[in-house]
């Protein structure tokens, strides 16, 4: 994964519920 995408990524789990972002990636 690219370090940009990883940030977004973060950036929208710390928005949305991070945990379940970080399920939904993980």
């Amino acid at each position: 994964m690219k370090p940009t995408l990883f940030v977004l990524a973060a950036g929208m789990g710390s928005r949305y519920g991070g945990l379940k972002q970080l399920d939904g990636l993980g």
